[in-house]
């Protein structure tokens, strides 16, 4: 959508009325029970998507430019522009979309808009990408960040894979690239929109959340190597080293996840039996075979996760990499093979404090 298209001070039902048909008319994975449950909601009321877009003010810090919100249709709820607090010194547009014609100046105050927004979002599952940054622009205290549950896209197993741009220094994609190589549609063609990322980032997130961490990540994978070539050459890690090393980032946030999945099936359990004391018995069964689901699946992905660790550290010791039989493989925060940085550095220390005295 044109980011001129719902001025600052529009309503929004107007802002309703000004969506854009082509950020909502590309097909977008249907709206299952499985995918309702996957997603942590019980119906699609319950289920938004957000994308917030910044300039920047005195002194180089981020103030809210726009955001808008659409429910699990791609249909808008919110789109709207936010009036600076401070001065703009930066527009950013090339990411945010805004320039100097942009009617910042005449949009809603940014407490409205904020209290629109919590409105909204206030009991729903809500889905974006990078949504940190978001809710660090909205200002939620913790008590309104409490009755909402995040979903990001970021942070799912499967999408977590390196990008081409700097192969090996661990990067990883944007809603760009990965809504281009899963859902074959280009978006930030002309410029950003906060509706069209919104969309992006909740279709997205349902053609992820529809297909196994291992076809997503092999179809991220072969788009990755198809746009660097096939690789080859005949410098640098062997394939299967550099293999083992992405996939072991992969599995170890792959099963991260799961441990986090796991514990909050637990918790919404024990709070259930707790808290809802007149529950009926099948939705307590109900939690209780979601709660096993999860264990078996975190350790499932633990099991996996470890194997490829323990490959990974063969595969190190058989290109040279200096570990020894039976050294401390390299975990999730990597350092295996060596002394850690703070070692280094507390040795450093210790070495110059002697050459001083």
């Amino acid at each position: 959508m044109d980011p001129k298209a719902v001025s600052g001070g529009a309503s929004a039902a107007a802002a309703t009325a000004a969506a854009s048909p082509a950020a909502t008319a590309a097909a977008s994975p249907p709206v299952t029970a499985a995918l309702l449950a996957a997603m942590g909601a019980a119906s699609p009321k319950e289920v938004v998507a957000m994308d917030c877009e910044f300039v920047g003010g005195d002194g180089g810090r981020s103030m809210l430019a726009q955001v808008s919100i659409v429910d699990v249709d791609g249909k808008s709820l919110l789109t709207t522009y936010v009036r600076p607090t401070r001065n703009v010194v930066d527009y950013r547009t090339p990411t945010s979309g805004i320039d100097e014609t942009t009617p910042l100046a005449t949009a809603p105050t940014f407490e409205d808009v904020k209290r629109r927004v919590v409105k909204i979002l206030t009991g729903k599952v809500v889905v974006g990408f990078a949504l940190d940054n978001d809710f660090r622009a909205l200002q939620l205290t913790e008590p309104e960040r409490a009755k909402i549950k995040v979903l990001d896209v970021q942070q799912l197993p499967g999408v977590q894979l390196l990008s081409p741009e700097r192969p090996g220094r661990g990067r990883v994609l944007g809603l760009k690239a990965l809504t281009h190589i899963c859902l074959e549609r280009d978006i930030q063609i002309d410029r950003h929109t906060a509706e069209e990322d919104a969309v992006a980032s909740l279709d997205l997130c349902k053609f992820v959340l529809s297909h196994t961490v291992e076809e997503t990540q092999e179809m991220i994978r072969a788009a990755l190597e198809g746009a660097s070539g096939g690789g080859g050459g005949a410098a640098g890690p062997s394939p299967d080293y550099t293999r083992l090393k992405d996939q072991m980032r992969e599995d170890n946030i792959h099963a991260s996840a799961m441990a986090r999945i796991w514990f909050a099936a637990k918790e919404a359990l024990a709070a259930m039996r707790t808290k809802v004391p007149s529950a009926p018995k099948e939705d307590i069964a109900a939690a209780e075979a979601a709660a096993k689901a999860a264990e078996a699946a975190a350790k499932a992905a633990e099991a996996k996760a470890k194997a490829t660790r323990d490959a990974h550290a063969a595969a190190k010791r058989a290109k040279g990499g200096g570990v020894a039989a039976g050294a401390p493989r390299e975990g999730p925060s990597g350092g295996a093979g060596g002394p850690s940085r703070t070692a280094s550095r507390r040795a450093r220390r210790r070495g110059t404090r002697r050459r001083r005295s």
